[in-house]
This record gives structure tokens, sequence and C-alpha cells, in this order.
């Protein structure tokens, strides 16, 4: 699939990738290789996310269209990771309550 993405953008080959989008090539061969993604690689994938947009956010090149784009981009990859440790968060602090009633 992505070999397809490759050929609609004419890039020939991977090694024509510069090392950010090799990166991203690598996570998403990775997620495309298998049937189902878990829980765990879909937040190691948000994590590289807000780190890789959290860097492009420091530029002091971006346009300020560039930049509201990254701010909100992050924001939806915290909003989602935050959705996905909810139930986790969530069991923790009923625990805690449970916990200190004893």
């Amino acid at each position: 699939m992505i070999n397809k993405l490759l050929e609609k953008l004419n890039i020939k080959s991977v090694l024509d990738l510069n090392d950010e989008e090799k990166r991203t090539f690598e996570q998403w061969q990775k997620v495309l290789d298998k049937d189902e993604v878990s829980v765990k690689e879909i937040k190691e994938f948000i994590d590289f996310q807000v780190a890789l947009t959290t860097e492009q956010l420091l530029s002091y090149k971006n346009t300020k269209d560039k930049d509201i784009y990254l701010k909100a981009q992050l924001r939806n990859y915290r909003n989602l990771k935050s959705f996905i440790e909810s139930p986790t968060k969530n069991k923790e602090v009923i625990n805690q309550y449970i916990n200190s009633l004893k």
C-alpha cells in the first residue's frame, strides 16, 4: 500500500526520502505489515508523532498557517492518547479511592 503512495508521489525508492520521511515510512510499514495494531503500538506511534510535531513547531521558519496546523495536529495527538489511556487512569482513580476507604 505504501509503495502505491510512493508511486503516486513519483518516488522511485525509499532511499529517495529524507531521514524524517524514512522514519515515518518505517513506522507506517510496520503498522501495515500486521493484521491488527495493538494499543501499545498506537501509543508509541502517537508519541513519535507528538515528538515530530513538537520539533516542527520549534522551527522559526513556519508560516502562521503552518504553525496553526501543527498546534492543532499536536492537540489532536494528545487528545487521542488521553482517550486511549482514560480507562487505565479511571481504574487508578477508583483503586485509590477504594484503598483510601480502608
